[in-house]
């Protein structure tokens, strides 16, 4: 009896199968899949059985001992996410059985799904949060290994990562942020998966980095509380940016602290209560007005004013002896008569006015400091019966009475 050995090996392989990976894009097109390889010392039109799943799929070998299989989009659809088997069995005419099996990655259900947490706390970067880095956060959706995410924001590109969770992190450096234009520019997310499965994210967000604007006008006139002022309460405003109506100004002097609010005109008052008033010493003091806007930007301004109201230091007028003994005499009588005086805390070039037995104010225009007297002397005042040039007018007035002049 004759044998014959057949001692040429069989060989079937499977082909790379979509890089190893099985990714959403097959499934989710309802489009089927076509797994192909090759054999060696296979007659053409073997048959090749590919498992995969647990169902079988038929197809033969070409002449170039290719082979291929189609699995339908419905049979894809099925297959769970994770590693699958495939596995290809056919038999040359010898009877020998030839297989091959390959791995692969599926991932086709647990597709990424990006989230974005609230940018900058608020979806607003104001321009004190430009001055540092910034982070991004949130989810992908999915915990597989091998995730990237980018972030673009103003037409740049920055990477994260993203850890076991599926929870991903982007920083954006602070001259990147300081660089952004106030407005609403784009912001998009991408997270891609091990298997090429990306979803991105679109949105906006609100760039204002401008300080709100803010002034406070002269108080009291001249910045200046006298001592009858101190007594009243006085009301201080200024002005703000109208885009900032609603909003609060916040005032402090002395320790102490009031409020206004921004009208649609962008104008803002307050009143200071007379009794804070009274309590500020003599001397210079910082009225300081803050102002937050609605993206958290603050502007303070600091407006200077000054106190004269201790009675201590409040001026005082004397009229001395007017003609040496108050009482004119016939010769007196006839001639021009000086009435002089001094003064307290007045300062030089204020005008002193002179009434008569109640009758035509005597301007008296002209100060002079006594011959020769240090600056710290009291000055004196005087008038002349010929008129001198105006000088500005008082700041103070310090009404004083004497008996009228006896006429003999």
């Amino acid at each position: 009896m004759d044998v014959t050995v057949d001692t040429s090996l069989s060989g079937l392989s499977i082909a790379v199968i979509a890089g190893g990976r099985q990714n959403s894009a097959w499934p989710k097109a309802s489009r089927h899949w076509v797994i192909s390889g090759s054999s060696a010392n296979l007659a053409v039109g073997t048959t090749v059985t590919v498992t995969l799943n647990g169902k079988t799929y038929t197809g033969t070998t070409l002449a170039d001992g290719s082979w291929s299989v189609t699995v339908p989009a419905a049979d894809l659809a099925l297959l769970a996410d994770g590693t699958a088997s495939v596995t290809v069995n056919a038999v040359d005419q010898a009877g020998n059985p030839v297989s091959d099996s390959h791995n692969l990655g599926v991932f086709i259900n647990g597709l990424p799904d990006v989230t974005l947490n609230t940018p900058f706390g608020d979806g607003i970067l104001n321009g004190a949060e430009a001055g540092q880095p910034q982070t991004l956060t949130g989810t992908t959706g999915i915990t597989s290994p091998g995730q990237t995410v980018t972030v673009t924001l103003g037409g740049k590109t920055y990477t994260g990562t993203v850890d076991a969770n599926g929870n991903w992190s982007v920083t954006i450096p602070a001259a990147d942020l300081q660089a952004l234009a106030d407005g609403k520019p784009a912001l998009s997310v991408t997270v891609t998966d091990a298997a090429g499965n990306s979803n991105t994210l679109n949105t906006t967000v609100t760039i204002d980095e401008t300080a709100p604007t803010l002034t406070i006008n002269t108080i009291a006139g001249d910045d200046i509380l006298n001592a009858a002022e101190v007594l009243v309460a006085q009301t201080v405003s200024g002005t703000a940016s109208v885009a900032d109506a609603g909003r609060t100004v916040t005032l402090t002097l002395n320790g102490k602290t009031y409020t206004a609010v921004v009208q649609a005109d962008g104008t803002w008052n307050a009143s200071l209560p007379a009794a804070d008033l009274a309590a500020l010493a003599d001397g210079s003091h910082n009225l300081v007005a803050t102002l937050t806007d609605a993206a958290g930007n603050s502007t303070s301004v600091t407006h200077g004013v000054s106190v004269d109201a201790d009675p201590a230091n409040l001026p005082t007028l004397s009229i001395n002896v007017f003609a040496g003994n108050d009482i004119i005499d016939g010769a007196e009588v006839k001639t021009a008569q000086t009435i002089s005086g001094s003064t307290t805390h007045v300062q030089a070039g204020q005008t002193v006015t002179i009434t008569l037995n109640g009758k035509n104010p005597i301007p008296l225009p002209y100060w002079q400091t006594a011959p020769g007297a240090p600056a710290y002397r009291q000055p004196i005042w005087r008038c002349w019966p010929t008129a001198r040039p105006p000088l500005p007018p008082p700041s103070a007035t310090a009404p004083v009475t004497r008996p009228a002049p006896i006429m003999t």
